[in-house]
């Protein structure tokens, strides 16, 4: 087993020799499992950057992505749950993959649930959910960053073997294992300082917790989870009587504060929309924007507007939205939407394509 040394790690310092090269036996497993809808992604051990680099009790920054990708587009989930017990791995793709972590959570409802130990990288992951469950006795944080150096001059004299470094480029050595000079220490430490910064800001906005407050929650700490509670970095502490049964860790009310699904999802869908709106905003103009705001307001989904248009563009011979959703039809629709009754039929004894449309919506607003 050969250790992967001098590498940038986000990981608690007893646990570095852990990650290696070796093959890992679980990579024929599946990426998560469905319990009552909740896809269920492990998360253990060593957090290498890829699948090809996973240690035998480890996973990968490539591994959870993909695991969590596959997720958002299974129909069959609508939960996506990280069980983590890691004790962190590569600080180098952390900070994109909670990123993505956090722009999936806006499109189904995401949380960590440690099983043991969350540290290091491994809680820069769980806080990308904004969701953080633990037992009490579970370790979480460790939040800092380690580099890991090693000097063999000692042992490459006592076999006689006097290494030279010949580079192109003044700071192509920096790193390589001899003694650290003053200039190389001052390089390193810069790199741990720059994924520090970004590690502790991307927690505190997560966990919503005070930046400025930095040096008692990210002071390289393991905390218990009921400590970890006390910092903030943990949303609820997981009763011991019950069992590792995930069906149940959402809406617990008395693991401490309980953790809405539906308020997620409300919020998920908020964010999503602002974003969209931006866009609009910034390619088509104010205009066009507040007009598409007026469409939804009524309650119409995406595939409902789209039936919309393909369905006036008979008398129009146009898809527009503007003129597929005027102003009558706009308040047929609220009322079909806000009402048990079905929508009116305008006095017609038989249905026309309006009609027809606006009792397929309303039938589907009160689902």
């Amino acid at each position: 087993m050969s250790k992967v040394q001098n590498r940038l790690l986000a990981i608690a310092p007893e646990y570095a020799s852990s990650m290696t090269y070796e093959p890992n036996p679980r990579r024929s497993d599946p990426l998560y499992t469905v319990d009552s809808g909740v896809a269920v992604i492990p998360v253990d051990g060593p957090i290498a950057r890829t699948i090809a680099e996973e240690a035998p009790c480890g996973t990968s920054q490539e591994r959870i992505h993909n695991a969590i990708e596959a997720a958002v587009m299974d129909a069959s989930v609508n939960t996506i749950s990280l069980r983590i017990n890691s004790p962190g791995g590569v600080a180098v793709g952390m900070k994109e993959l909670s990123e993505y972590v956090r722009a999936a959570s806006r499109i189904k409802p995401m949380e960590a649930v440690v099983g043991g130990i969350c540290a290091s990288a491994a809680y820069w992951l769980a806080a990308s959910t904004r969701h953080v469950l633990s037992p009490a006795s579970s370790f979480v944080g460790s939040i800092g960053v380690i580099y890991v150096h090693d000097s063999i001059d000692g042992l490459l004299e006592q076999f006689g073997v006097e290494r030279t470094y010949l580079t192109a480029g003044d700071f192509k050595a920096v790193g390589a294992p001899t003694k650290l000079s003053a200039r190389d220490r001052e390089v390193i430490e810069g790199q741990l300082a720059e994924f520090y910064d970004s590690f502790t800001a991307f927690v505190a906005d997560s966990m919503r917790i005070p930046l400025d407050a930095r040096d008692e929650w990210a002071n390289g700490r393991l905390f218990t989870g009921d400590a970890a509670l006390d910092q903030g970095l943990v949303t609820a502490i997981l009763p011991a009587e019950k069992p590792a049964k995930r069906r149940d860790l959402m809406s617990d009310t008395s693991a401490g504060a309980p953790v809405d699904v539906a308020k997620i999802a409300a919020e998920a869908r908020a964010e999503e929309r602002k974003s969209i709106f931006k866009i609009i905003t910034a390619v088509c103009g104010d205009d066009v924007c507040s007009r598409l705001s007026a469409v939804i307001d009524t309650g119409m989904s995406a595939d409902q507007i789209a039936a919309a248009q393909t369905l006036f563009a008979k008398d129009t011979d146009q898809i527009d939205i503007q003129a597929a959703v005027d102003k009558s039809v706009k308040q047929a629709l609220s009322a079909a939407l806000t009402t048990q009754e079905p929508a009116p039929k305008g006095g017609a004894d038989k249905p026309d394509e309006k009609t027809a449309l606006l009792e397929r919506i309303a039938s589907y607003g009160r689902k």
